[in-house]
């Protein structure tokens, strides 16, 4: 425990500096606690910088040597050539060159559908005709397309037919003539909106002016269906207050549904479709119409329906329309000239490796005659090659400069008390001498570019080197940049686009691993392609499944992955508790010290005490004679 400073002596007695002499005592071991935390500066830096490296390591990775989505894939899938809106092609890495004639698309894939009956009446009203004196001052709320208008009764028809009027003379005053319709049967009398509009009926909220008992209905109907209603409210199924089974019972596909009587019909309709039942059911308000489509499509796609008790499905389906699903079919000619019929459950053809996707079909008999070509469009591959070489110089240049940088030898990372003394510009340009050369040298970074240049300069097995396709480096001050001659690639190219692109993505048959012994390691590089070469150093140094890559080993991944265990965060929290030892040993010796001056400035004090006392005592004598 150190001493607090407000029980330190400080020089009172001795006219000593204490705080001075006791700072200069300590110099030796606070001079220790700065290059331990220096060190640790140093340290962090270095993890910094690697993990940046890491960084523009995975982006190179990500961009270029991606199984599907890297440079390789690129360079091999072949652009498509058509014209025509019935169609899309995708060619992919596996596509065979050449071309190809759709001569006529004969039918789409489609799935199964069983489109329904009009699920919803026309709104209707119950007239009691006894009670039809009542009526002055009662009122209904109509909507129509969504825009709600109340109309009232100012005088009390006598009859039916006098009712059937009246409504009719208010609904064309509130929404247009010939809008609304108005027929009469028995006493029921039914609207009917024009135009398939969507047409509500409900009463009034203040209950004074409800005709309720006078023109009965349920409070509320539509000529279009409630999905928010329970069933057992929307009038689709059959006695809905049966006791005992679930009012809502039936079959699709052999699928079971068991619902309760307050289930909406969304909820049915949600859980039909979230079901195995391989259907999907939706509902048109513009048609008012439910269907059932299956998910699959092609001629073995079918929809089957019963019900076992509520009555759903025959109400909704029993008088509608099913059509089977069926084939997409199409003629094609291939570049043999061979003619070929092509049948698919779904609208997708894989063609060698090119996907053609139906959209459409002419109308009638007519052939459609679509002339496919398959080409690799060398100018786009040149501008890939070049995007290539500039990225990769690029990286290489980043970690060449981290090798190679001066090294500021008289620039250590500032101390506290250092900093103290230093403006903000002084300490960034002090700090990036001292940052400056700290990876110079490094082993690590080192052998990463010295591999990345012998990617490029060492020939390919059966292909040879990369300078017949006008790629080579550049002099000694050049350190390992690549050069590109567009000419002799554009040459090249042109020469036998295969084999330039194979020189880019050719893999050995010797798989990759980081466990694999030098000699198959050897021999794959010696057969890879550039990209695959590339690919294998990255994973070497980046691995984070498996054996771990050598600088994921150093410092984890770029995103702190892997990283309390990493080489460099044990090497910084064993320079924390170096850190902490250290400054634990200067306190104590700082305690030391304090005490050894308080008690030599206790030892004065009492001494001049005594001195004073004597001094005191013999002037005291003299004066007595």
């Amino acid at each position: 425990m150190s001493i607090s400073s407000a029980y330190r002596i400080t020089g009172l007695a001795s006219g000593l500096d204490t705080e001075q002499l006791v700072s200069e005592m300590l110099s030796a071991s606070k001079a220790k606690v700065n290059q331990a935390k220096q060190q640790k500066v140093i340290l962090e830096w270095k993890q910094e910088t690697y993990k940046s490296v890491i960084s523009k390591l995975s982006d190179f990775q990500k961009k270029y040597t991606n199984a599907s989505s890297g440079l390789a894939s690129s360079l091999k899938t072949p652009s498509a050539g058509y014209s025509s809106p019935y169609i899309s092609v995708t060619p992919s890495e596996r596509s065979s060159g050449g071309s190809f004639v759709i001569r006529d698309i004969v039918s789409l894939a489609e799935a199964a559908t069983l489109s329904g009956n009009r699920a919803s009446a026309d709104p209707s009203l119950t007239v009691q005709e006894e009670a039809l004196a009542d009526l002055a001052g009662k009122s209904l709320t109509i909507t129509l397309d969504g825009v709600s208008k109340t109309i009232q009764f100012s005088e009390a028809p006598q009859t039916v037919q006098e009712t059937k009027d009246t409504l009719s003379s208010l609904l064309a005053n509130a929404f247009g003539e010939g809008k609304i319709t108005v027929s009469a049967e028995d006493n029921i009398l039914t609207l009917r909106a024009e135009n398939n509009s969507v047409l509500g009926l409900r009463l009034p909220d203040n209950a004074e002016q409800s005709p309720a008992g006078i023109l009965d209905f349920s409070g509320y109907t539509s000529n279009r269906t409630d999905l928010s209603l329970p069933v057992s409210l929307s009038g689709l199924i059959s006695d809905p207050e049966a006791e005992g089974e679930p009012a809502i019972s039936f079959l699709i596909n052999g699928i079971t549904f068991f619902f309760e009587k307050g289930a909406t019909l969304s909820r049915i309709m949600n859980e039909i479709n979230k079901s195995n039942a391989g259907v999907t059911i939706t509902y048109s308000s513009l048609t008012d119409k439910f269907t059932l489509t299956s998910k699959e499509t092609g001629a073995g796609a079918s929809i089957s329906v019963e019900d076992v008790s509520g009555s759903l499905m025959s109400t909704l389906f029993g008088e509608g329309t099913y059509r089977a699903g069926t084939d997409a079919e199409m003629h094609i000619r291939t570049q043999d000239g061979e003619e070929l019929t092509l049948k698919r459950s779904t609208n997708s053809f894989d063609i060698d490796g090119t996907v053609v996707r139906l959209l459409g079909k002419a109308e009638g008999p007519t052939q459609e005659n679509i002339q496919v070509s398959l080409e690799h469009d060398l100018n786009g591959i040149a501008d890939k090659v070049a995007n290539f070489i500039n990225d990769y110089n690029e990286l290489l240049g980043m970690i060449t400069k981290l090798t190679s940088e001066k090294v500021y030898k008289d620039y250590k990372p500032l101390t506290e008390d250092e900093r103290k003394h230093l403006s903000d510009e002084e300490a960034k340009l002090w700090t990036e001498k001292a940052r400056s050369g700290i990876l110079r040298s490094d082993p690590y970074l080192t052998a990463i570019e010295n591999e990345l240049r012998s990617v490029f300069y060492t020939a390919i097995d059966e292909l040879g080197g990369l300078d017949q396709i006008g790629i080579s480096t550049g002099s000694y001050k050049d350190k390992g940049r690549l050069q590109l001659d567009r000419t002799k690639l554009m040459e090249a190219l042109n020469r036998d686009a295969d084999k330039v692109i194979h020189l880019l993505t050719k893999e050995s048959a010797s798989s990759f691993s980081l466990y694999a012994p030098t000699e198959q390691q050897q021999k794959r590089f010696s057969e890879n392609g550039v990209l695959n070469r590339l690919s294998d150093l990255l994973n070497k140094n980046l691995s984070n499944i498996g054996k771990k890559g050598s600088l994921i080993l150093l410092v984890g991944g770029a995103d702190s992955t892997y990283d309390s265990n990493s080489d460099y965060a044990l090497r910084i929290k064993a320079m924390d508790e170096k850190i902490a030892r250290l400054e634990a040993k200067m306190e104590a010796e700082e305690d030391r010290y304090w005490k050894q001056f308080t008690a030599m400035e206790s030892a004065l004090a009492r001494l001049n005490s005594q001195s004073a006392y004597i001094a005191n005592l013999f002037g005291n004598n003299g004066n007595t004679y």
